[in-house]
């Protein structure tokens, strides 16, 4: 009885267990050192150093700041004509009193839609050059057979000790380490300088 108890056990473990399933992890019953390759290929790209080397964004931001100074400037002459009229319109009688005032608002409401209006070229050029960014990403991860795209830190030197902040931006990197061979970002700076044109 207890040896046919046994039998039962034996063929039991052997019919659950199978040639198959003892070596599917081999091949010719030899334990496999290769890794697991996966099929979805993965490259990086760093976002602020685009910003840096990018001629065209800035190209943008170098005219941005050229009408910045203009705007500073009408500011500036508006500000002291609206000063000279609060200093005069003590002095003035009560029925032109009301019309200095309403100049007086006039100056200063034309100054703020003037800074609403930068705020919003600035907003603009930002977004343009992003999406011609992403445009170029998404055609190049496609050609070259990429399935994720992820950004760099802006700062990839080593850190250093004395830099506890230098630190603390190693720590946070997205990529512990990776391939320069799987950093797109020479690749697609160099294309969208390329086709880049300068109106003098």
């Amino acid at each position: 009885m207890i040896s046919r108890g046994l039998g039962i056990t034996v063929v039991t473990l052997f019919s659950v267990f199978s040639t198959s399933d003892l070596l599917s992890d081999t091949e010719e019953g030899k334990p496999s050192t290769e890794p697991t390759v996966t099929s979805q290929r993965i490259c990086f790209f760093n976002t602020a150093r685009y910003f840096k080397e990018s001629i065209c964004f800035k190209t943008k931001m170098e005219h941005l700041q050229k009408l910045y100074q203009k705007v500073q400037k009408q500011e500036e002459k508006e500000k002291e004509r609206c000063d000279k009229l609060i200093q005069l319109v003590d002095s003035l009688p009560k029925e032109k009193q009301e019309e200095v005032l309403q100049e007086i608002v006039n100056i200063r409401y034309g100054v703020y839609i003037e800074n609403v209006d930068f705020k919003a070229i600035e907003t603009t050029i930002y977004r343009e050059e992003w999406q011609r960014l992403q445009r170029a990403i998404s055609a190049y991860a496609k050609a070259n057979g990429y399935m994720i795209v992820l950004r760099l830190s802006q700062n990839e030197q080593a850190p250093k000790p004395s830099d506890p902040h230098s630190v603390i931006r190693a720590v946070n990197r997205t990529a512990v380490w990776h391939s320069p061979e799987n950093d797109i970002t020479d690749a697609i700076i160099k294309q969208l300088n390329s086709e880049t044109k300068i109106d003098e």
